[in-house]
């Protein structure tokens, strides 16, 4: 099997993270509110930028809330910004970081907002994968 160019391996990862944000993540959240109620709840209301080379999303979350918009948004800065190449960002997303290893990704923001728990973006995209698994099966 022929390997991918690199090129190609960073459209996919591009890909791969745009669908797990707007397909999975924001479509999810409304479609199964229940289960993300608790991961929410606690959130103060944050705006998180993802961004990789020739890609950028916007995301908001709060109580109820977390919706992803194209783009880094034209409205201010984000509290937390999260970077990396596109392979590296997809792993982040996913929690597939290899463990020890040295984060591939960059978590800029205050210090307060970027370890504050319960961090609802992150939480909202690890728990989206067990649960996305278990619901279309």
């Amino acid at each position: 099997m022929p390997e991918l160019t690199t090129g190609a391996q960073s459209y996919l990862a591009i890909d791969g993270t745009d669908e797990l944000l707007t397909v999975f993540v924001a479509y999810g959240v409304p479609a199964w509110g229940d289960y993300f109620t608790a991961i929410l709840a606690a959130s103060p209301g944050r705006t998180y930028t993802l961004r990789t080379d020739g890609a950028a999303w916007r995301v908001r979350t709060g109580p109820g809330l977390f919706t992803v918009e194209d783009g880094p948004g034209d409205d201010g800065a984000a509290d937390v910004t999260v970077s990396g190449p596109p392979a590296a960002l997809l792993r982040w997303a996913w929690n597939q970081e290899s463990a020890g290893e040295p984060a591939a990704v960059l978590v800029e923001g205050t210090p307060e907002v970027v370890g504050e728990p319960p961090r609802p973006l992150s939480f909202v995209l690890r728990e989206i994968e067990p649960f996305w698994t278990i619901t279309s099966s």
